[in-house]
């Protein structure tokens, strides 16, 4: 914590890395589990990458082609969602584990001001 006349810089740096990790399998479960399956087809499409992991970018994705006519319905099919609640699921989950990253790194920093 660089201290100068009367300014204080105080950076945490928080590494959301297992956040991200617990979000894309929290995901990957939930979508997986309540995709309706007649083939297999879209269910095989369903995934997840993590990008910038120490920010905890996730990128989740169900390419079939007629996915979002599973999730939304049609005028003739009832919706069958599974992947917003999958990313609602995933998102609680990784509020838990960024929270708990969050808190981890402010007791490092803690421990290294009071070190000094």
């Amino acid at each position: 914590f660089p201290m100068s006349a009367n300014v204080v810089d105080i950076s945490i740096p928080v590494d959301y890395s297992e956040a991200a990790e617990v979000f894309k399998a929290m995901f990957l479960d939930v979508a997986r589990e309540l995709v309706p399956v007649r083939t297999g087809y879209l269910k095989s499409t369903i995934a997840a990458e993590i990008g910038e992991a120490s920010i905890g970018e996730v990128t989740a994705e169900a390419s079939a082609e007629y996915a979002q006519y599973v999730e939304f319905g049609t005028y003739r099919q009832m919706a069958q969602p599974y992947f917003i609640p999958a990313i609602e699921a995933a998102l609680e989950e990784w509020g838990l584990a960024a929270q708990k990253a969050y808190e981890e790194a402010l007791e490092e920093a803690q421990a290294a001001y009071e070190a000094e």
